[in-house]
């Protein structure tokens, strides 16, 4: 995956965010194809686990607003 470009990615104008700290890794996407895409692409690269949704980050505490899509 390191120094690949992106040709392939599901949706043309989709963008991901990406932070990392140490093991953590969290992953948020503007298409759910774009977000199966690059969760297939680490699990081929990477041993890592998911845990589904996030309520907090970093003792951050995360929202989300389904009807809004934020």
């Amino acid at each position: 995956m390191a120094g690949e470009h992106m040709a392939g990615v599901p949706v043309a104008g989709a963008f991901a965010i990406m932070l990392i700290y140490v093991d953590d890794v969290l992953l948020a996407t503007s298409t759910v194809e774009l977000l199966n895409y690059l969760v297939n692409r680490m699990h081929n690269e990477f041993k890592v686990s998911s845990e589904g949704e996030i309520n907090t980050f970093l003792n951050i505490k995360l929202q989300r607003n389904l009807l809004d899509n934020t």
